[in-house]
């Protein structure tokens, strides 16, 4: 499943109201896809774990997803763990563990958000009170 598929999938959960588990890793999911599913993470009210790790999401992508969950307040745990995430993506995580509410894990492991990116992160976190989990494993590798 690529990009189309994602956009089928993620319409149809716009209005599901019982799935509360989504594993999409290695799909070949780029932003594309991410955008699709950042619009259905802005309807779906049900989801409360998402795993796309291991595609190729991307900085833009991230910010999609993150500014879907800036107002998403039932997702749990988000895994982004390969997916070509740099700092840039990273920032836009940050910007939004700012004022999300209801994210408990996130894993951004393998990715190369560098310095810049685990700042961001850093600064995002003195004010978040509900993030209990956050992975970084290799996270400033380079080709991640």
């Amino acid at each position: 499943m690529k990009d189309e598929g994602t956009a089928a999938l993620s319409e149809a959960l716009k209005s599901n109201s019982t799935l509360e588990e989504l594993k999409l890793s290695r799909n070949q999911i780029g932003a594309v896809g991410a955008q699709s599913l950042a619009n259905m993470l802005q309807f779906n009210r049900s989801l409360k774990s998402a795993d796309f790790s291991a595609n190729s999401i991307g900085d833009e992508g991230t910010a999609a997803l993150s500014d879907a969950l800036k107002t998403n307040s039932t997702l749990e745990t988000l895994e982004l763990r390969s997916n070509k995430v740099g700092a840039a993506g990273a920032q836009s995580l940050a910007g939004m563990l700012q004022v999300n509410r209801a994210l408990k894990s996130a894993n951004l492991a393998f990715n190369d958000i560098g310095d810049e990116g685990a700042v961001a992160i850093s600064a995002a976190l003195e004010n978040n009170t509900t993030l209990t989990g956050l992975n970084l494993r290799g996270s400033s590798r380079p080709n991640a």
